[in-house]
């Protein structure tokens, strides 16, 4: 909301992997607006989407690659959920901020080590400000809740969602150290498979 009352002209995407998704983080945007006093008129509003007098742009957008496309000139992009926004729409949104040299903001809990959010975490390089919240640091969840969860649910699920920790998926046939421990060779032998023969 600063973005757009501050910085006229600016087009702000908010991201999400799904429609309802991307129109709750509309809300909470649009409560800014409303708690401020509502300080510029709108030209538009809707349920997905508001436009400024001075030509800011609020849009929302469900995770689909095609859906994103056709925006340019991005001033500001926020992907709520990262972790669950597909590389594809990540890799279509990035290209947006090019020419206006954009911010492009990530929030989300952790959702296994794939992916780019986990990539931009953990190996993106520079460019980014990390800053991780836990639940214990959270003044609106109380601690006997926390240890009450701590004891319900499974570790890695417990470290996910309420540890800011990458975890390895249950489904995962090897886990991830395994795999990153391994040694990739380029060329391998080629197997033939010939059918059994069985005689008569």
């Amino acid at each position: 909301m600063h973005q757009a009352l501050y910085h006229a002209g600016s087009l702000i995407l908010l991201v999400a992997p799904a429609k309802r998704q991307s129109e709750e983080l509309y809300k909470k945007v649009k409560a800014l607006y409303i708690g401020a006093g509502e300080p510029m008129t709108t030209e538009s509003s809707t349920k997905f989407e508001m436009e400024l007098t001075n030509g800011s742009r609020i849009v929302t957008i469900p995770d689909k690659e095609g859906t994103v496309r056709g925006y340019s000139d991005v001033a500001l992009a926020i992907i709520d959920e990262a972790a669950w926004v597909s590389n594809d729409t990540y890799q279509t949104l990035r290209p947006m901020l090019a020419v206006s040299q954009g911010y492009l903001i990530l929030l989300s809990t952790p959702h296994g080590k794939r992916g780019f959010f986990y990539h931009e975490w953990t190996s993106g390089g520079e460019g980014w400000h990390r800053t991780k919240i836990t639940a214990y640091e959270s003044s609106l969840i109380s601690k006997d809740w926390l240890e009450g969860e701590r004891l319900k649910i499974p570790a890695n699920v417990f470290n996910q969602e309420y540890l800011c920790m990458f975890e390895d998926a249950d489904t995962q046939a090897f886990a991830t150290a395994d795999i990153e421990r391994s040694q990739i060779r380029e060329s391998v032998e080629e197997w033939t498979w010939l059918p059994r023969m069985t005689p008569r």
